[in-house]
């Protein structure tokens, strides 16, 4: 049975989000779904400083990608050396889209399958700037899955990963994401409310 190389990778659209990516990603928010009994829960193999990107964050644009979420793991996680193959996933980052820009690299050991996470802040010449990373052509995932393979998968004799392929993997940041979705809807109206009430007050002052 083939085991699948599968990377994956979302963008997030808040500094909100980005902050709570970066939380469940360190296990400042443990998920419903990890084991208890794990002593270690996380293997981190890279850190920064949120407040390094203070300056990108402060131009960004309304509709600006604060980050970058990869996800790399494989259909049968069992004979492959973490810590490893983890920094073979953090030198394909750095060379795609800077190590500099590399917010957090960890691997998380207390789910059902081993699975690694690296947040990146899209940041070029001072600005958030994602469409230098992943514009380009409409095949561009499909490029970075082609990379990725020939430069990662191969050397763990993983398949190429397919579209959609299903495993066994369940993480709870995928559904978390959702969650965030609303949770931006949600504050945006509640901006706007706040922007009314403001103008009612002005007027009955």
């Amino acid at each position: 049975m083939a085991n699948y190389a599968i990377m994956r990778c979302e963008k997030i659209k808040s500094r909100a989000s980005l902050t709570r990516a970066l939380q469940h990603n360190t296990r400042e928010r443990v998920p419903r779904n990890a084991k208890s009994d794990i002593k270690e829960r996380v293997m981190t193999l890279y850190s920064n400083d949120m407040a390094n990107y203070e300056d990108a964050f402060k131009n960004a644009r309304k509709n600006a990608v604060y980050g970058v979420e990869w996800l790399f793991t494989a259909s049968d996680m069992q004979n492959i050396d973490l810590k490893q193959w983890g920094k073979d996933n953090l030198e394909w980052v750095a060379k795609e889209m800077g190590k500099e820009n590399i917010l957090n690299a960890s691997i998380h050991l207390d789910e059902t399958t081993p699975h690694m996470h690296i947040l990146v802040v899209p940041r070029y010449n001072d600005k958030l700037n994602c469409k230098h990373y992943l514009g380009g052509t409409k095949y561009k995932m499909r490029e970075l899955q082609d990379n990725y393979f020939e430069r990662v998968g191969l050397n763990y004799n993983l398949t190429r990963g397919q579209d959609k392929v299903k495993t066994n993997t369940y993480h709870e940041k995928h559904d978390l994401s959702k969650l965030n979705n609303e949770i931006e809807k949600k504050e945006e109206k509640l901006k706007n409310l706040n922007s009314k009430l403001e103008i009612f007050e002005k007027k009955i002052e």
